[in-house]
């Protein structure tokens, strides 16, 4: 657990037990989900209290990005990946963020070290530091969404290494491996579809609460625009990687297909051409005792290679001239 205050561009550690809301900016609790923290008894010294179903969202690892607002608070869920030293990606457990008037809860996994980030940002002297806890939540989901673009750049070399292993193999790919690569476009695209819905909802219920006089809330509004439109973009890049993937595949079939049907004409001009010539050796190679026209042919080796000859050079010449060679 880590407590900061934050007031006038400045964020301070707080190591006291028992703390109170400021009267000037806000307090800021990160907590890592694995801790055994009473949340609610924390809570209950300024008076509030979170909604039993609530409490159990921030428990759960595999929570989806969601909004939902109280009376004296809202909470927002908000899920994020990262690259791997291999190239697959590392969804990690959702982050929880639960907004008082005074008060900002940070419900993280332990893994994700991009709220560490933000905190080694916000203490930089020159550092503009929001003084509103929605606009610092607001802030954290952006950073969150910009590390989405750089997981994509991640897939788009993926992506044309895949091109290139597609269009080039004369076998069958390593299909796990590729499996393993549309789960991980799917994924990603379903966190970014999750995340949309997520901040739309929280810019429907702005809307709502803009003719209540909330100073602030049209400068959320349009950062929370900003980072719906970041969402959508990255969900069209994906869904933009994963038909070109389909397509890819399809023209992976193709080429092998394509490749099949010429080993098969080959096969069937070259049995075409010698299949007379089997024939002739078939008559030739009956053994009966008595056989007509061959039985007094003095040269009939000599004429039966030269009726092979001559019809599979026909043959040659027909399939020449159709242009089937």
């Amino acid at each position: 657990m880590k407590l900061f205050h934050v007031d006038n561009n400045a964020v301070s550690c707080s190591l006291s037990e028992t703390v109170s809301l400021p009267k000037s900016g806000y307090l800021w609790l990160l907590v890592e989900r694995r801790e055994n923290f009473d949340l609610q008894a924390w809570l209950a010294q300024f008076g509030y209290e979170l909604n039993p179903r609530h409490l159990e969202d921030c428990q759960q690892f595999n929570q989806p990005s969601s909004y939902d607002c109280m009376k004296a608070y809202d909470i927002f869920s908000f899920r994020s990946v990262s690259e791997r030293k291999d190239g697959r990606l590392r969804q990690f457990d959702s982050t929880t963020f639960i907004i008082f008037k005074r008060l900002l809860i940070t419900v993280y996994d332990e893994m994700n070290q991009s709220l560490a980030k933000i905190v080694s940002l916000y203490s930089e002297e020159s550092r503009s530091i929001p003084n509103d806890p929605e606009i610092m939540a607001e802030f954290c989901m952006d950073f969150f969404v910009n590390r989405f673009l750089e997981v994509k750049q991640g897939l788009d070399i993926r992506l044309a290494a895949w091109q290139k292993k597609l269009l080039q193999a004369k076998r069958s790919p390593d299909w796990t491996s590729l499996i393993d690569f549309k789960t991980d476009v799917r994924r990603l695209r379903m966190l970014c579809e999750e995340q949309q819905d997520a901040v739309n909802a929280w810019r429907a219920n702005l809307r709502l609460d803009i003719h209540k006089d909330h100073h602030h809330d049209e400068q959320l509004l349009t950062n929370l625009n900003d980072v719906a439109e970041h969402s959508g973009r990255m969900v069209k890049l994906i869904t933009q990687s994963q038909q070109e993937l389909e397509s890819l595949m399809q023209l992976h079939f193709t080429i092998l297909s394509h490749r099949t049907n010429e080993i098969m004409r080959v096969v069937a001009l070259v049995t075409g051409i010698f299949l007379p010539a089997n024939l002739i050796a078939g008559i030739f190679g009956m053994n009966f005792k008595y056989q007509p026209v061959f039985e007094n042919l003095s040269h009939g080796f000599l004429f039966a290679m030269t009726m092979m000859l001559m019809i599979s050079g026909s043959l040659l010449f027909f399939f020449w001239w159709k242009r089937w060679l």
